[in-house]
């Protein structure tokens, strides 16, 4: 593989989780024979990036799995003890630069990475397992955390470019990854951690998955021609949202709320023209496993669809304008456990909005600053944490869903930690 900085790793006692963990890579900087100040003792940057791109909770709801990014370049990990609000262990020899998701039951939480086809560059897609009782990488020859690892034998590799989305099916059987560039996909046994299935089409540029209540489908959103967020983000001709048969791999359907046949060449080539570009999609479930809303978020025209069954297909029941499509963009959704609100940042809008699943009115706005990324709850209902790829931070949002009250708590800026770029 090439293009991957050569790493240092280092053990850190952690008093968290009561042993030796393996803490973080230290990365070249490209001036280890270039020390300016003469200081021997100058502390150099672990990651190559500050910026938190998604995560996921550990079980217990305490610890959170954190993506950095965007770029694969930039990519790590780190585990981050929400209670304390600190981080407790560091990977910055693997470079997830996109998907976090813990398994629902199971101690294990899995993580992606990739880049567009370059050529002349590998890897095309990877992803790691990780045990988050001993926050340590498993390893897949011996199915056991493995604290003293070589990176390329913890390393699986993905059957295509730009691994991106990431989702279980309901019943937790399956694990679902999808290839932005190269429109395919992959399935993962999670009892096993093996792949045993391809996706061979998964539409034009499948960006984030989310599975429909009854297991029927395993939804992407389509990404539009004139992308509005990410580094490496590619260009789909048909945005909208995919519906894949799970059972038979096959795509059925793409969901167009706001055809893209309906924009002007000339709309499309205008950057300052909205146009639809969907990236968040999330499912609120109805009161039986065939009815439910889907979710999609058009980053392109800052307009959430509200997509449900009909039929034999399915139907858009809503759109919500979300703010100005020039200036907002809707990135991801996620929900409390009970599916009551949906918490949606806005990466050039600077905030997060909390939106209600009941009537999907908008009932608060809290600037969480530039880049604002994902938003996730905590299992409790008590906090959301938002990932700030702009500020580089971590965002608190203390919530009260009960009596729809929420407001800013703590913050962690990453860029002021040492071991980051701009740490002191």
């Amino acid at each position: 593989m090439t293009e991957r900085n050569t790493r240092r790793r280092f053990l850190q006692t952690s008093t968290v989780v009561g042993g030796l963990a393996l803490a973080g890579c230290f990365g070249d900087s490209g001036n280890d024979d270039d020390d300016s100040t003469g200081d021997e003792d100058e502390t150099e940057a672990v990651f190559d990036s500050a910026s938190p791109i998604c995560h996921d909770y550990t079980r217990d709801g305490r610890y959170a799995y954190v993506t950095l990014g965007p770029n694969y370049s930039e990519g790590g990990l780190v585990v981050f003890d929400f209670e304390a609000f600190e981080i407790v262990a560091e990977f910055a020899d693997i470079p997830g630069n996109f998907g976090a998701i813990a398994h629902p039951t199971d101690a294990k939480c899995y993580v992606n990475a990739g880049r567009a086809d370059v050529e002349g560059v590998d890897p095309k897609g990877e992803w790691w397992v990780f045990d988050t009782d001993e926050h340590l990488p498993i390893n897949p020859e011996t199915g056991e955390a493995d604290a003293e690892y070589d990176i390329d034998e913890i390393t699986r590799e993905s059957n295509g470019y730009d691994t991106h989305g990431i989702a279980f099916t309901p019943d937790n059987e399956e694990l679902w990854m999808v290839n932005r560039d190269t429109d395919d996909g992959f399935v993962v046994d999670p009892e096993t951690d093996e792949v045993i299935d391809e996706i061979e089409n998964a539409g034009t540029s499948p960006d984030i998955l989310a599975a429909s209540p009854d297991g029927e489908y395993m939804f992407a959103t389509i990404r539009g021609p004139d992308q509005q967020s990410g580094p490496h983000a590619i260009a789909g001709d048909e945005p909208g949202v995919a519906a894949l048969d799970v059972e038979s791999r096959e795509l059925v359907r793409v969901i167009e709320p706001d055809p893209i046949d309906g924009y002007s060449d000339d709309e499309i080539a205008d950057e300052s023209v909205a146009i639809p570009d969907y990236h968040g999609i999330g499912v609120v479930p109805g009161e039986t496993d065939g009815d439910y809303e889907l979710w999609a978020l058009d980053q392109g025209t800052a307009t959430l669809y509200v997509i449900e069954p009909a039929g034999d297909g399915f139907e858009v029941t809503a759109d919500v304008n979300l703010g100005d499509g020039t200036r907002e963009t809707p990135h991801m959704v996620d929900y409390d456990s009970e599916f009551r609100y949906g918490a949606i940042p806005s990466t050039s809008g600077g905030k997060t909005l909390i939106v209600s699943a009941a009537d999907h009115e908008i009932v608060a706005e809290l600037d969480t600053g530039a880049g604002s990324h994902f938003a996730g709850v905590t299992p409790d209902d008590e906090s959301i944490l938002v990932d700030v790829i702009g500020a580089e931070k971590f965002v608190e949002i203390d919530a009260d869903f009960e009596n729809e009250a929420f407001e800013i708590g703590r913050e962690l800026a990453l860029s002021e930690l040492e071991r980051f770029p701009g740490g002191e």
